[in-house]
């Protein structure tokens, strides 16, 4: 469990750090075609984690951290004790359910697989991507 924070929080300060220090500028300088420098972000960090998307959209380390333990611990254990059948299937939802699921062997729901844990993950690093990529495509460094 707590390499899965060491993780995320890799993760997300590699994602952020350009952005925190300045050095975007330089580095968009030196590749100015966004697509190669996110599919090089990508390559590198998705290799290590699927956490990936947060830090180049909110392009903050702090919110990014906040973003991924609010997805991965606080929700979906706040949601699975909440009385209503809605919850519970948000909470399934989660990456944070998919990542504890994968890791302890249970979840909030007794429906939860091995392959619906994954496919949970994936997806939701897929939404991160592209969100990533789409912010990082549309925006230049100083916005």
């Amino acid at each position: 469990m707590f390499a899965l924070f060491g993780i995320v929080a890799m993760a997300v300060v590699t994602s952020t750090a350009d952005y925190g220090t300045g050095g975007i500028v330089a580095t968009l300088q030196w590749t100015p075609r966004r697509v190669v420098l996110l599919t090089a972000r990508t390559g590198v960090i998705l290799a290590t984690t699927t956490v990936l998307g947060l830090g180049l959209v909110t392009r903050n380390t702090a919110a990014a951290l906040v973003i991924a333990l609010a997805l991965i611990l606080i929700a979906p254990l706040l949601l699975a004790q909440l009385p209503y059948d809605w919850t519970l299937t948000a909470a399934t939802h989660l990456p944070g359910s998919g990542a504890l699921f994968l890791v302890f062997g249970e979840g909030p729901s007794d429906d939860m697989t091995t392959t619906s844990a994954r496919l949970t993950l994936a997806a939701w690093a897929v939404a991160a991507l592209t969100a990533g990529g789409w912010r990082l495509l549309q925006s230049d460094a100083n916005r």
